[in-house]
């Protein structure tokens, strides 16, 4: 009995209609004979010939067919005429045979006001999920429930997701309380179809490549002019004296041995150019995965089994390289016991292992590879004589040792490693 207001009000056929106002009331001339139709978005449309009348009224009734969807809230399922919050939803299409490391690179870009920033390019880093935006000032993180399980998203095989259901606002996730202050964000994962037994096998194969936001100068003699003509504009003094100006340009011009290093009072210099960027950084990363599936079912039960392998490869061109890899089982079976007796069983394993140089702070880890001086020594050199000739035995115990400084390479080689193992089992 309530008023729709901005209900169509229109006769077929020609271009004679209107809209009902903020009341549900509405004034329309029709020609002798003339048939109106009421329609409105969610309702049944209604034909009513005029006749004689002046004042018609009609009733809409709500259509079935268009609010029988079932969508996923809560702890269960609702047809959409009952829900009245923003839900986004992403199909497993989205997820399956792509090379994504974990679930929140698929996903990015996919749901609208779904917002992802990954922490840093390690795998094993959970990324930060955000839904509609700025939430406080303390920032705020949506639920993630896998299955209405609190699960980290990271921990997922993305092969595994059959969908991905995210309530926007406060009246969708309201069943979840105060947890749900910034969204959820519901994960479902796959059950077995009735039919014959499926076996799915799937290996892929990728490749990432490290991109530079800068060209750095590979000409010491280079660096050394800009230098001194950037010190002389700001404190009027050169930052390299004019030994080193001819140092640099005699290495640049014949790059030797002997042109390497040289000796000014009393103290070895370096000439040359260390191409720090190409040592430490490879050219491609690889990345494998391995997904094995079993499913099937009958009348009464239906399984999923699915077996998952992730070995994802850093960007360093090193033995010490970082490597990072994921196991995954998951194995589901539900059992229709009687008419109102149903069992889902379901078992997840999950196992994470990480295994990188450990990163002994912000100024001497990978980001300095943007900011080293192109003719910063890295390790003391094996030369016929240091000083002055016949000095080698004096300083040659020294040969391969680093010199000091914000350089990561010495802490890539021999500063260590930090490994961790993770292993999750969910029944």
């Amino acid at each position: 009995g309530a008023p729709i207001p901005g209900a169509t009000v229109s006769v077929p056929g020609t271009n004679i209609g209107t809209a009902t106002d903020i009341d549900g009331k509405y004034a329309i001339t029709v020609p002798e004979g003339a048939t109106l139709v009421f329609s409105f978005i969610g309702f049944e449309s209604r034909s009513v010939e005029v006749g004689n009348r002046k004042v018609i009224d009609v009733t809409l009734m709500e259509s079935a067919q268009a609010l029988d969807e079932v969508v996923v809230v809560g702890y269960g399922r609702q047809e959409k005429v009952n829900l009245t919050g923003a839900v986004g939803v992403a199909g497993s299409d989205r997820l399956v045979n792509r090379p994504v490391a974990n679930v929140a690179e698929g996903l990015q870009g996919v749901i609208p006001n779904l917002n992802i920033e990954p922490q840093n390019g390690d795998p094993a880093q959970s990324p930060a999920f955000n839904v509609r935006g700025f939430t406080s000032i303390n920032g705020g993180q949506p639920l993630v429930l896998v299955d209405n399980v609190p699960m980290d998203l990271n921990q997922i095989n993305p092969n595994d997701i059959e969908s991905v259901s995210v309530l926007k606002d406060a009246s969708a996730a309201a069943v979840y309380g105060a947890r749900a202050a910034f969204g959820v964000i519901l994960v479902t994962t796959k059950s077995g179809q009735k039919g014959k037994v499926s076996v799915s096998l799937n290996s892929q194969f990728s490749l990432a490549k490290p991109i530079f936001n800068m060209d750095p100068i590979t000409d010491p003699h280079e660096f050394v002019n800009a230098r001194n003509i950037a010190n002389i504009r700001t404190n009027g003094v050169p930052t390299y004296d004019q030994d080193m100006v001819e140092g640099t340009k005699r290495w640049s011009e014949n790059p030797i041995p002997e042109n390497e290093w040289g000796v000014v009072d009393g103290a070895l210099r370096f000439y040359g150019f260390n191409n720090y960027q190409k040592d430490i950084m490879t050219t491609f990363a690889p990345t494998q995965q391995h997904d094995l599936t079993i499913s099937g079912g009958g009348e009464n039960s239906n399984y999923f089994v699915s077996f998952g392998h992730l070995n994802k490869d850093g960007y360093l061109d090193s033995d010490r390289n970082e490597n990072f890899k994921r196991y995954n089982v998951l194995m589901k079976g539900d059992f229709q016991v009687t008419d109102w007796l149903k069992l889902e069983e379901k078992v997840i394993v999950n196992t994470r292992r990480s295994d990188k140089p450990y990163f002994y702070n912000w100024d001497v880890n990978i980001n300095s590879l943007a900011r080293v001086n192109p003719i910063m020594p890295i390790q003391f050199p094996d030369l016929p004589h240091y000083l002055e000739p016949g000095d080698r035995e004096q300083y040659e115990r020294y040969i391969g040792m680093y010199f000091g400084g914000t350089n990561f390479w010495p802490y890539l080689e021999d500063g260590g490693r930090s490994t961790w193992t993770s292993n999750d089992i969910w029944l």
